[in-house]
């Protein structure tokens, strides 16, 4: 049956921070990672967030938060006697976009939607229940060797080619991040990182591939990406990354595309 734990707030902004650590509180219990647990935690500002400002619209009401804590999964559902309204109806926002031609609204739901596994809504008893599933997933292994994560070989003259595999998370990123800074302190900065290896990559990990990526251009080369896996690509995709890196299918794909 698992554990239930239940509580009700005021429908005001200033609530929402008792909202979130209720939350937080419960999705430790459950087991869930760092990264899981700022998930949820995101996910249920966004959600009450939005159910006071828009859907009791400054009128008085409460938001009734329950988390069911299972062996695999947690549940959070969030009721309200706000008018009813489904969020899942709201047309996404598109990530690509630029920054001028953004809307203002519907961000909230589409971190919602992309931050947790599950999300569905339903209308009974005049009132609106939102529930949210973030299930719990093996761990990442908390140390990985070197030798396993980083390989740089020269494809050709002035071109490397560097090897990743495993897990770029808050674990590895700095790992990482050092080791393709000394790549580019060497002169080595035109490279094709070759991601067929990589199972999951973190903002962190994205962040020290951002940052090759700069220090790279600075000094007149790139990183071109290639065989990334489809988890992996819908990460780029998802923030709009696709955008900012050269992506291939394979390492010689992005030797020819560059024309290097």
């Amino acid at each position: 049956m698992g554990e239930k734990r239940r509580l009700t707030i005021p429908a005001r902004l200033d609530s929402v921070p008792i909202a979130r650590e209720f939350v937080t509180e419960a999705a430790r219990a459950a087991g869930l990672g760092s990264r899981a647990v700022y998930h949820c935690q995101m996910a249920v500002d966004e959600a009450c967030t939005n159910i006071i400002e828009h859907g009791y619209g400054g009128r008085e009401g409460t938001i009734d938060l329950e988390c069911h804590i299972l062996d695999d999964r947690l549940v959070i559902s969030i009721t309200d006697d706000s008018p009813r309204f489904n969020p899942l109806e709201i047309e996404e926002p598109n990530p690509d976009a630029s920054l001028d031609d953004r809307s203002g609204g519907g961000w909230g739901i589409y971190f919602m939607k992309k931050m947790m596994d599950e999300i569905h809504w339903s209308y009974r008893g005049g009132r609106n229940r939102l529930t949210m599933i973030k299930r719990l997933k093996s761990r990442p292994d908390e140390h990985l060797r070197d030798e396993a994560l980083v390989s740089a070989s020269e494809i050709k003259p002035g071109v490397w080619v560097i090897g990743l595999s495993g897990r770029l998370d808050s674990v590895t990123a700095p790992r990482l991040e050092r080791t393709l800074g000394d790549e580019v302190s060497a002169g080595h900065v035109r490279m094709i990182v070759d991601m067929s290896g990589v199972e999951y990559i973190s903002s962190s990990g994205l962040k020290a591939l951002v940052k090759t990526w700069r220090a790279a251009r600075k000094q007149g080369g790139d990183v071109l990406l290639a065989s990334l896996r489809p988890e992996v690509a819908e990460v780029f995709e998802l923030i709009g990354f696709t955008q900012v890196f050269g992506i291939y299918p394979s390492v010689d794909e992005a030797l020819a595309g560059a024309g290097w």
